[in-house]
Parts: C-alpha cells; structure tokens; sequence
C-alpha cells in the first residue's frame, strides 16, 4: 500500500497475586506502569519468614551482600517449610533453588512441594543429589510413590530454577523454564507450596506462585444496555466470540463481574477499536462498585474498525466480586473486545521459548526479505543493498516520485540483487493531469476510458519489456482494487481479465498476480476466485496486504483460503503477502520501525509457507507514494536522513538474510514473543530471531535449546551471542543504529540441550540469537603491532580498559589510517568484534580486513564509553598474521579531532575454512582520461563485493580460479574482465571507467547538505571541468558538495 499507516498493539496476559494490605473498595490512579499480581511472591529481602511454617529442619533468612535468601541449614533427615492456603487449587509453584552441602548419607535430595495437606499427604519435585536423578512424587497416606524420575545432573552449588505446575489432574515438573516431567493423577486437588530437603541443606529464593491460566473477561459476556454483540469478521481479529458494538443512543452500557482474590490496585485493560473517521475519542464513564471516576476514560482514534488497540486505568478493586461498568458519554462508544486486569507496577512478564532441532521445518529460503519501492536507480547506497537477501521486488513501471523499474538504472539495480521483479501494470495508466484512468467505469471529473485503451496499454509494456529484455516475473493488474474500485468491484473484475487475456495471448509463461486486496478480505476473495475460475483468468498468484501495528493471524488467513480453493475445485497457487507490517498512520509511534513487530511478521510468515505463501514484502512507511519527497530506502531499512547508514532493524534483516540451512521447530506463546529459527550443518550456525511487540510489556525470556545438533557443539558446548535491536524510531524522531551485545559466552551442553536465561528483553525489541561451536580470541589493541599514516600513537591506562589499557591513535584528517596485524591460528570464518572507546573527540572509520571493505561506518563520537562494534563475519582462508586496517571516512560536527581509540578486537570462530587457500587481487578505479580515483564504486568478483577507498583502491582474495570481475559506478558505464588466480596475488594496475553520455546534462547532488534554499546555485567539480547546479530542494549546509552525472535528465533533484 502506497499510504502508510499504523496500529498499536498490546498483547497482555492476566495474572493474580496476593497484595499485603487492604485498601479502599474504589479508587483510581493514573499510572499505566504493571506487574503481573501472583498467589504468592516472596524473595526474601526483608528478614521476615513468618508466613512460612516449620516442620523439621533449621530455616531461617540468609543474607549476603543485602541479597536475601531463605536457608535450610541442617545435613541429616527431613525438613520442611510451608506456605499458602489450604483452598489454593491451580496453580504453579517455582524458586530459585542453590544445593549448598551434602553429607555423608546414602541419600540426599531437595523439594519443592504443592498441594500440601499435611505432612503425609502432597505432591513435590524432587532431585536427588546422589543418584542426580529429578522426580514427580507424591505422599499419600504416609507412602511414597514415584510418578515418573529422570536423570538430570546439576552442578553442585549452582543455582536453578525449578518449579513443579498442578493444574487439574496435570503435574508438570520444571527446571529453568523447560519442562522435564509430565504425568496425570488425581490423587490431591488443593493444598499450600512449601520447600524441603533431605540430608543436606539448601537454599531457596525468589519464590512464586501463579494462577495457572489466565481469565479474559470478553465483552460479549458482559450484561449489556443500549449496546449489541456483534462478530462480523469484517472488523478484524476480534479476540473470543465477538465484541460489543454501543446504539446510537445515550445511555449506552457495558458492566463486567470480575473477581480477584485479595483486594487491591489494579490495572484495568480495555480493547477497543474506533475508526479515525468518527473524529471523536468516544470517551466512557468508569464505575466500580457503583463508584464512578470523575475523568472519562478517552478512546483514541484507530486506523479503522478492524484494528484494536488497548486503553488503561487503575482501580482499587476487593476482595471477591467487584462490577465494572463502562458508560458512554455520547450518542455512541467505541466497539469493546474484552477486559483483562493487572497490579500497577512495573510491566514485565516470563515466557519460555523452546528451539527444538529435531524437527525439521523445511529448507530456509527467507521469503519474508522483499520490499517495496525499496531501490532505486541512486538511493539507497549499494553498501546498505548487498548484504541483504533480496527476495522480491515489488514497483512502478514509471513513476515520477517512486523508483521506476522500467528505467535502465533502477531495473539493472535491482535485478543485480537477483530479486523477483514484481510489476505493477496500472501504475502510469493516468491521463496527462496525473489522474488514475478507469477502464469502463464512469468517473465524473475524467473522460471515459474504454477496455480496450487499456489492453493497448498493458501491451505496451509488455512489448517494452520485451525489447529491453526484462525479466519480469509476475504482472499485477491492479493495486488495492477493494479500496480503489470500492463498491464497483463488477469493473475491476473485468479489468483484470482484460489484462489477465493480454498476459497470457502475449506469452502463457507470463504470471499474473492478484488481486492485491487491501488487508485479508476472505469474501472478497472468494468472490474475485470463483469470478476468476468462472472466466478463465485465475491468477498465476494469489496476493493481498497485511499491513498493521499489530501481529495478525497470517497462518490462518493462508490456511483458509487454500482449504476453501481446495474444496471449491481450485488448485490452490502460490500465495503473496506483497505488504506486510508498516504503520496505520504517523502520529503515534510508527510500528514500522519496531523490530519486536518485525520478528513477528517473519516468524508467522515463515510458517505459513506450508499453506503456499511463497513471497512476502515489507510495506513502505517512511514516505507515502504520493510524498514528493520520496525516496527508496529499503523500506525504512536505511537511515532516512542520507539513506547511506543502516538503522538497528537492517541488522535484523541482514541476520534474517544469514539465517540459511533449514528452518527448525519453534515452541512460543505467539502472543508474548514470537520465534523463528534456523540451523545449518554447513556454516555450522543457527540463527534464532525473537521478537516482543509490545510497547508496554517486557519479557524475561528463558531460551531452551533441545537436541543441539552435533555440528554446533564443541568440546561439549556451545557459544552463543545475543544482541538487541531496538525500535529504530522513537518517538522524537530519531533513529537508532545499530545493536547492543546483550549476552556473549560459552555454554555447557548436557543431554544435547541447554536453558539460558536471557537478558529482559525490552518493548518493541528484537534479539538476534546466533549459536555456534565457537573458540573465541582476544588481542590486546595496546599490545598489537601496528603501523600508520604518520599521526600521534599512543597508550593510555584507565580502569574502564579491558586490561587497564587501550590505544589511542590521533588522527589528523579524512584518508588517515592505522593498522594492526593479528596473529590467526586457524583458517575459518571468524565473528569479529572490537572494543571502541567513545568520547567527544572521536572520529569515523571504516575498517578493511586484509584490505575488504569489512561492516559499515563506525562513529566513535560520543559520551565517554567503552561499547563493542560487531563487524560482522570474516573468512580467513590461510592461518597466520592478518591486518586489521581502520581508515577516517570523517567526523561528527560536534567532536574536537578525527582520533581513535581501541581497546581490544576478539574472533569467535563461527566455522573451520574448506577451501583452498587465497591470494590478494588489487586494482584502482579512476574515471577515464582523468586523475581522479572513484570512491565506493562496487567490484564484485568471485561471488563478492568490494568496494573501492578514497584512493579509488580495492582488494579482494581469492582462492586459485578463474573469476569475471565487474566494477560499476551509477554516472559510469559498467567495466568486466576476466581475472585467473594460480598461485599468486594478480594486481590489476588501474581501471579507468567510461562516464555515460547525457542529453540534456542533469547532476545529481549526492551529499544533501544545507541551509541553502531551493533556489541556491553552486559551483560543483565533476571530473576534470566545474559546473554550475541548481538545487530544486533546501539542503544542509557543507564545506563540499559533490554531484554525479545521471543516467537521464527526469531527475527531481538539478
């Protein structure tokens, strides 16, 4: 879709939990900040155990270091502790638990105990430290009997989380948020929790007990006044039955019974829609217990009827059942889903995801990567493209703002991705005023336009891109016809099959895509089949949008369709969700840039595959097709200010890209953090994508990993790096790059599986999770050999330095660089990072290994701070000394000097090299008949791209082979040769490229820099002569400002 727009959305569980005192039955509160509220939560802080009750054994609070803990001292017979009521029914029971000392005795076990009637009668979890073996138990009568036992070494004095879940007839025994034990008896429905131990002493904290389930209190079943239950699936994915649609009428009402089981503050979440176009928040009178709150609670406009969003308000609720009543204060209310209740704290939940790699999901082939309008013929840089898998592309034949896949430059671009070119037939098909033409549809303010203007035209380009040998590889005949054709769907219809007939006459190998519905239209699309089927223009591929703030049931929307084509006699044909994500509208947070949402939409992506989704592209957000500002930015991929820099969601598409082999089962509440994994036996990697989009809700997440696969484990472990990416948009416009290390390190493998808590993951945030067999070294940068460009070296000493110390390099100007060599005991392919220090006289540097361009730009300007840069992965293909060369690209206004300063670089080996040994190819660029060296012209040989310095200077290794070498430059014809690699390095002198020949000249300016107006001139050098350039659009100011030749002259910006 062409208009950007937006949703919020907020996933949220119920949870309940006792609270320490009594407060009046209704008062509000304006804080939206939540904790989940629990049966019991006890850490131990405050010295005081007196709920709990001794039966045995010597408890009592340890502390250490003002951390409180709950200890069982004794090391011979049974203790216990017990906590609770004797009616709690449901419920799970979990503590972090330390086994601290063992004595000489046979046996020696810890417990965690639930439905404890008495001393001969519960439930419990168990682990034997002898035996090292887990087990569900019961005690009944004074008997014991094992339910089932595992073996499970833990490691003595270490601390895990365990946990024993009773729900129903269901026990369920866990340790760090994987569940190890499952068996069915009804022996005991209620009873309190306690802890025990047997022969040695332990310690215990951190404990919890939840409601297993958690209630939602559906609109549907509330008591309603002047209001009716409505399900029409129209109005999107309404959660339950249905929701609550008020008369238009006053007096409108809506009341819940709630219960909870102590009295409390508490959150009220409300889900609701409201089209924007009512221009009204449609504000509801909140009454509890007959009390109402004297401020209205405001619903704030959504995009449309079918998308919810959620409202708060905080409450004071008793214990037992309260009434809450939502009243409306005009003629109608906003459409109500349900109602879920939370304690007002701070918002943070647990959710466990689990990796199982025994189940293979099939071949990873990351359908998800396509974009819209993302590329055109200058923008965004090549640097930003390459690293990506480009999938699919999806665009205008000819527009005058968005990229134009018919022009030479934009398709050679983009087909150089090896992308699938996705054609938009209709856009052009204007009359001169730029008004849409509608074929055989009466259009008041336009002339008439018959069919068969349209046919004439489809052919059109249908011939040009026959001519011009385009590869096109599906045709879509219109864009968003339910919005666009409305009520008048009769005209589309005709229209596709017109073009449909064109297509197929034209060539029957053509594709034809459609119909491209805005957002998923289940009748719509039967409707347009079963017209299709009946006349003989089924498309080739099925497509339609699904655009919104919030994640939608994708999975289910394919697997609908493909059964109803099933069942209607319709072989069913690959699907495409050719817009996905993006924001609703721009006033709010744009869900666009949320990472979180991103993961999301891939996960369920992915898994719709099975049902024959085959492509999917990520919906545009930054510009609207109509903004004459528009410019291809990968879709919001690329920094929107120079379009030259990734923002933090580029990481995650560039790992989305890595994510190769096969894909692997993911175990997740969808709801809370989605999942999607990836393991490949040849790079010896997986790649696990997780992704919270909320914007209210944090998660601690434990990461289970089950059946690691032999290729990733390395003397019994694993090493895995975490790193987070943010919303790369806030809410003051500015946009975050790149991602922050949460977690690095090697981790013991036992039984082929591992549980790792992972860092709280943050609202709107993704965390890319890769896992490897890796080795991991460090280098010292103060202890390296080093050479320079003849600035000021030196060595510092400051506590924050790895080691106490780092170097400094004082760089005086752009093209001054240092260079360190590092010794590589072993050909592979290596993770490196440095460790860089920030400070407000830094510069920027872009590193070359063994003279590649390695990562992007890294701005070391900033507060003073030791961060880590991940560069990316590297392959050495022989071991021995390798050179780490960092050049100045710039600085920020703000920093005092170019300076850098480097603490220390680390390589965790990802895979050991296979291949042959490699040599160096090196070459200049420079335009032809000139002395001037080309910058960042792109090489590509052997596969890969490289791309030349400020010298015009590149390097590229190479195993022994003969390679076709192409350099491009967007002003410059393309150059190719043939390069062969036998037992040397090869150096190519230099390469001078052809300047295209222009008629009329047009430049562009490639650094937008301003304070000039739109009618400033400047004087600009282009190769060897000065010419003077018209800017047509405000931009900052610079001390330089260059220009490159394009490829035509329609160009906006000379």
């Amino acid at each position: 879709m062409d208009k950007s727009k937006k949703t919020l959305f907020v996933s949220l569980l119920l949870v309940l939990s006792l609270l320490f005192s009594l407060m009046p039955a209704a008062s509000f509160a304006a804080t939206q900040s939540m904790v989940p509220v629990y049966l019991l939560s006890d850490n131990f802080e405050n010295a005081s155990t007196a709920n709990w009750a001794v039966e045995g054994g010597t408890w009592g609070t340890y502390l250490n270091a003002g951390n409180g803990a709950y200890r069982q001292s004794s090391l011979s017979g049974s203790a216990q502790s017990v906590v609770g009521e004797p009616s709690w029914t449901n419920y799970s029971f979990s503590a972090d638990v330390n086994v601290e000392a063992l004595d000489s005795y046979t046996t020696n076990s810890v417990h965690l105990m639930a439905r404890f009637i008495d001393h001969d009668n519960y439930y419990e979890l168990a682990y034997t430290s002898s035996d090292q073996t887990f087990a569900l138990r019961k005690k009944e009568a004074g008997t014991w009997i094992v339910l089932q036992s595992i073996s499970n070494p833990l490691i003595y004095d270490t601390e895990y989380n365990l946990k024993i879940h009773v729900n129903g007839s269901t026990i369920e025994g866990f340790v760090n948020g994987e569940r190890k034990l499952s068996v069915s008896d009804e022996s005991f429905t209620t009873g309190k929790v306690g802890f025990a131990t047997f022969n040695q002493s332990a310690k215990f904290d951190n404990a919890v007990v939840a409601p297993p389930s958690i209630p939602v209190y559906e609109a549907e079943d509330a008591e309603l006044v002047n209001a009716k239950v409505d399900s029409n699936k129209n109005n999107g994915d309404f959660q339950g039955s249905g929701f609550v649609d008020f008369h238009a009428k006053p007096g409108g009402s809506i009341t819940w019974t709630v219960n909870v089981p102590v009295a409390g503050t508490y959150l009220l979440e409300i889900r609701y829609s409201n089209d924007k176009n009512t221009k009204s928040e449609r504000p509801l009178i909140v009454e509890v217990n007959g009390i109402p709150d004297i401020d209205p609670l405001p619903f704030p406009a959504t995009a449309n009827w079918k998308t919810w969003k959620r409202v708060h308000r905080t409450a004071t609720l008793q214990a037992g059942n309260n009434t809450i009543k939502l009243t409306t204060t005009v003629n109608e209310g906003p459409n109500l889903d349900n109602l879920r209740l939370y304690q007002g704290t701070d918002a943070m939940r647990a959710t466990a995801v689990t990796i199982d790699y025994s189940e293979d999901w099939g071949e990873a082939s990351q359908l998800a990567s396509g974009f819209l309008h993302g590329i055109g013929k200058i923008d965004p840089a090549q640097k930003l493209i390459d690293p990506l898998a480009v999938r699919t592309v999806r665009g205008a034949t000819y527009h005058e703002r968005l990229p134009s896949l018919f022009d030479p430059a934009t398709y050679n671009r983009v087909k150089a991705t090896g992308a699938k070119i996705m054609i938009n037939a209709y856009h052009g098909f204007q009359f001169d005023d730029g008004k849409t033409k509608w074929p055989g549809r009466p259009v008041n303010d336009r002339p008439f336009t018959t069919y068969e203007e349209w046919e004439d035209y489809v052919r059109k380009l249908l011939d040009e891109a026959k001519e011009k040998n385009y590869d096109i590889h599906s045709w879509i005949t219109w864009n968003e016809p339910n919005i666009q054709w409305k009520d008048r769907m009769e005209y589309y219809n005709e229209t596709h099959k017109r073009a449909y007939n064109v297509i197929k006459n034209w060539d029957p190998h053509n594709k034809v895509q459609a119909p491209e519905y805005l957002g998923y239209n289940f009748q719509g699309l039967k409707e347009f089949l079963l017209y299709c089927k009946e006349n003989n223009a089924l498309p080739d591929i099925l497509s339609w949008h699904e655009l919104s703030g919030a994640p939608l049931d994708i999975e289910g929307h394919t697997l609908e369709i493909k059964n109803w084509m099933l069942e209607n006699g319709i072989t069913p044909m690959p699907l495409a969700i050719t817009e996905y994500q993006g924001p609703w509208e721009l006033s709010d947070i744009n869900q666009g840039y949320d990472p979180g949402l991103s993961v999301n939409y891939i996960a369920r992506l992915e898994r719709s595959e099975q049902n024959g989704l085959l492509y999917a592209l990520k919906g545009n957000t930054q510009w609207q097709g109509d903004n004459p500002d528009f410019r291809a930015g990968l879709d919001e991929l690329a920094d929107s200010a120079t379009l030259s820099e990734p923002t933090s969601r580029w990481y995650l598409y560039y790992w989305y890209g890595h994510a190769t082999g096969r894909k692997v089962k993911t175990i997740q509440n969808k709801e809370q953090v989605e999942a999607f994994a990836t393991s490949d036996s040849e790079a010896k990697r997986s790649i696990i994508l997780l992704g919270n989009p909320d914007n209210t809700i944090r998660y601690d997440t434990p990461l289970n990993l089950k059946d690691i696969p032999a290729y990733l484990r390395n003397a019994g472990k694993v090493h895995i790096r975490v790193e987070s990416v943010e919303n790369t948009k806030t809410k003051n416009g500015k946009e975050q790059q790149g991602t922050k290390i949460e977690l690095e390190g090697n981790y013991a493998v036992t039984d082929n599986a591992l549980t790792i808590a992972l860092p709280t993951m943050g609202t709107d945030t993704a965390y890319i999770v890769k896992v490897t067999p890796g080795t991991t070294y460090e280098y010292q940068a103060e202890s390296l050999s080093q050479t320079n460009s003849g600035a000021n070296y030196r060595t510092v000493s400051e506590t924050p330095a790895s080691g106490g110390s780092a170097a400094v390099y004082e760089a005086n100007a752009v093209g001054d660089w240092v260079k360190y060599t590092i010794h590589v005991p072993s050909a592979g392919t290596y993770n490196l990072k440095a460790l860089l220090k920030k400070d407000d006289d830094k510069g920027i540097s872009q590193l070359y290994v063994n003279g590649a361009a390695t990562g992007n730009t890294v701005d070391e300007y900033g507060p003073f701070l030791y961060t880590d840069v991940d560069y990316g992965d590297v392959t050495f293909s022989q071991a021995g000394d390798q050179t780490l060369d960092f050049r100045i690209t710039g600085k920020d206004d703000l920093s005092s000097s170019y300076s850098l300063a480097f603490d220390k670089f680390t390589l965790t080996l990802i895979a050991p090299f296979s291949g042959s040994p490699t040599h160096t190819v090196t070459g200049a660029v420079y335009a032809k008949d000139s002395t001037i060296p080309i910058d960042e012209a792109r090489v590509t040989i052997g596969g890969s791209t490289y791309y030349t310095n400020g010298q015009g200077k590149f390097a590229a290794s190479l195993a022994n082979g003969s390679y076709d070498l192409t350099v491009q430059k967007a002003v410059y014809k393309p150059y190719t040769t043939t390069v062969d690699v036998n037992g040397h390095g090869v150096d190519l002198g230099i390469i001078e490229l052809t300047p295209e020949t222009v008629s009329p000249t047009a430049y562009q300016i490639s650094e937008t820099i301003g304070g000039l107006t739109a009618s400033s001139v400047v004087a600009v050098s282009i190769l060897d002569s000065t010419h003077t350039v018209t800017l047509k659009a405000p931009v900052v100011p610079s001390t330089s400002v260059k220009a490159e030749r394009l490829y035509d002259s329609r160009e906006d910006c000379a």
